[in-house]
């Protein structure tokens, strides 16, 4: 529809966050002296979102919504077109940042991981009206769904550099990140045996089990490697998905640990009558 093949139309946007952000200014400034990076790094989507919208691109599409900046109730059109090339440059300019900075990248990978294996009700951007009226809930799926407490520490994400980003709550769930690890593995075992047998009896079931757990690692690679911060939300939306997936998991364990049980004979009773354990 925009002419921009990737996994949304403000990919840049977001892969700033992890990219040109992790850069102080004047480590921006020095990179665009040079003719690296182009003027539009030093536009932050954070201190300078307006000027965006403010960008004039090619002749007027006549689609209101993809035409004006502004929507009728005087907020910012987030459906306005010329964004779709901007975001192409921001993404084209926070890949020669990485290449020129790996080391902050892979840090910074590092913490985005911690955010996607995170509670996702922690996220800061959530309005605290709600975040109060479900805390009663958090109490209990915290340590139920995730494995950890109800405290949360806070780490700093970077805005032009580490040292001017907000704090962010963080609150890594181990048991959460050896949940994926076993049960992925479980389905992609499964599907991948059934596909290579060709059963098809089976087909279905590996076709149904394979999208599970496509769509996680899509989910995780995206999520994790193209923002930072808001990772957690990401993930959030694969839940339903993977409780499923567990779901299958942990039946088939049951239904072979009974087979096993019903499988072996704890006591024999020989013709000559000893007992035999």
């Amino acid at each position: 529809y925009f002419g921009s093949f990737s996994s949304s139309s403000w990919l840049g946007l977001g892969f700033t966050n992890i990219s040109t952000q992790l850069l102080a200014p004047a480590e921006l400034d020095e990179m665009v002296q040079r003719g690296e990076i182009s003027e539009l790094a030093r536009v932050s989507r954070y201190d300078h979102l307006p000027l965006l919208f403010s960008s004039q691109r090619g002749a007027p599409t006549g689609i209101p919504v993809l035409d004006e900046p502004v929507t009728s109730t005087r907020a910012l059109n987030y459906n306005y077109e010329p964004i779709v090339a901007i975001s192409g440059a921001y993404l084209a300019d926070g890949l020669k940042v990485v290449r020129a900075h790996p080391g902050a990248y892979l840090g910074a990978l590092g913490l985005s991981n911690r955010f996607f294996f995170s509670p996702n009700h922690i996220n800061p951007f959530f309005v605290q009206h709600n975040r109060n009226a479900a805390l009663y809930v958090h109490r209990w799926t915290m340590p139920l769904l995730y494995g950890v407490p109800l405290g949360v520490e806070t780490v700093r994400v970077p805005r032009q550099g580490w040292n001017n980003g907000p704090e962010v709550p963080v609150h890594t769930s181990i048991p959460l990140m050896i949940a994926w690890v076993l049960f992925l593995g479980y389905g992609y075992t499964q599907a991948r045996k059934a596909v290579w047998a060709r059963d098809p009896s089976e087909l279905a079931r590996a076709m149904v089990i394979g999208f599970i757990v496509l769509t996680c690692l899509y989910v995780y690679g995206v999520g994790t490697t193209l923002e930072l911060g808001e990772n957690s939300r990401y993930r959030f939306l694969t839940e339903p998905l993977f409780m499923v997936l567990g779901a299958t998991a942990i039946v088939a364990l049951i239904r072979k640990v009974l087979r096993v049980c019903r499988g072996k004979a704890f006591f024999s009773f020989p013709a000559e009558g000893g007992l035999l354990a």
